[in-house]
């Protein structure tokens, strides 16, 4: 597929549950769909498209990004979808401008996981991911008029406690260079290949299902 003058979105597994908001922003937005592609190992094209950042920042950034990758898997599954979009009559800057603005929409629109109403609390020691920092912060606690209670006796235990949000898609900042990076990586990885383009068909069965998953075997 020809990439030049392109930009896209990723909808992680988490954002398979709001998969039909997303595509109702999306029709709403001034973006033209060109194609849908189905993305079978969403953790190692992330640690791929986020490989540069990471090494920007200090080990906890590492971690935190391992444990969202965590998070995503455990609870949704490793498949992603990536939407890519096409120019109309506007210039490469303002495409790449309305996909962010688009990414922007969709986290500030589904954010429960941000805004207070529910939140994952994570004992970083028990779980398995690479660049854990082995090391206890303490336990969760309610504090009340200057007393602090355990939260619940079922997580009553000393250990490397965070908290972690949802934030459903992914596409970089509005800069030419990141979104051509990106798309070369997405390309790398084969995900552009037409045995994983998503058909009409399939699109409407994943959004029956609420699923990045391939309905149908790879044939």
């Amino acid at each position: 597929m020809e990439l030049k003058g392109k930009s896209y979105i990723m909808v992680k597994p988490s954002g398979a549950r709001y998969i039909n908001e997303i595509e109702d922003r999306l029709i709403e937005s001034h973006l033209t769909i060109d194609s849908r592609y189905y993305v079978e190992d969403w953790e190692t094209v992330a640690n791929e498209l986020y490989k540069d950042e990471i090494k920007k920042h200090n080990p906890i950034f590492y971690e935190d990004f391992q444990a969202h990758i965590w998070v995503n898997k455990y609870f949704f599954g490793n498949q992603a979808l990536v939407y890519v979009f096409k120019r109309n009559e506007q210039t490469y800057q303002n495409l790449l401008d309305e996909t962010f603005k688009l990414k922007q929409l969709i986290r500030g629109d589904l954010n429960a996981t941000k805004d207070g109403t529910c939140m994952f609390i994570i004992d970083i020691n028990k779980i398995d991911i690479s660049g854990r920092i082995n090391e206890n912060n303490g336990r969760v606690t309610i504090t009340n008029n200057g007393e602090s209670i355990e939260f619940d006796d079922m997580i009553g235990q000393l250990g490397r406690w965070k908290s972690y949000f949802l934030n459903y898609v992914h596409c970089p900042d509005a800069k030419p260079e990141e979104f051509e990076r990106e798309l070369s990586i997405l390309s790398q990885f084969g995900i552009f290949d037409e045995k994983n383009r998503v058909s009409e068909e399939s699109f409407a069965l994943c959004k029956r299902m609420r699923s990045c998953n391939r309905p149908y075997s790879n044939r």
